[in-house]
């Protein structure tokens, strides 16, 4: 959104160009069998918490990362690489169940995220309405 913040067209140039080259690093590190984690700034200005993980993932999908691996690099990769001080991630006792319930496969494409859906986190059920934007909150 360069328009609003009154960027110059020498300014969006010069990061889309650093956006272009990020993709093509990324395609590189899944090809060489890296393992991508996905991650937010959220907090930081401008971006929001859950949401913004959520645009971090559809970037990366736009970047030529498949939407099966953008839903591993936020969910099974995460939790095998960091120590959680909690029990979650897996459904099993003693675990906190925290889990997205959706008629919509986000390994299609992870937009599919963005449509209607459950989010059960520790045990309290949130409905999510159907085409939420990922800027929306």
């Amino acid at each position: 959104e360069a328009d609003k913040m009154g960027w110059s067209k020498k300014i969006v140039a010069n990061l889309q160009k650093i956006l272009d080259d990020h993709a093509i690093r990324l395609q590189e590190a899944d090809k060489m069998g890296v393992t991508i984690i996905a991650g937010s700034d959220a907090g930081s200005c401008g971006v929001a918490h859950g949401l913004g993980l959520l645009y971090e993932l559809e970037l990366m999908e736009q970047a030529g990362l498949p939407s099966h691996k953008n839903v591993h690099a936020v969910t099974g990769a995460s939790n095998a690489h960091f120590t959680f001080n909690e029990k979650i991630g897996f459904i099993k006792p003693e675990h906190k169940p925290r889990m997205i319930l959706t008629q919509h496969d986000p390994t299609q494409t992870i937009s599919n995220l963005k449509k209607e859906k459950w989010v059960i986190a520790d045990g309290q059920w949130h409905h999510s309405p159907a085409n939420m934007s990922s800027h929306e909150l």
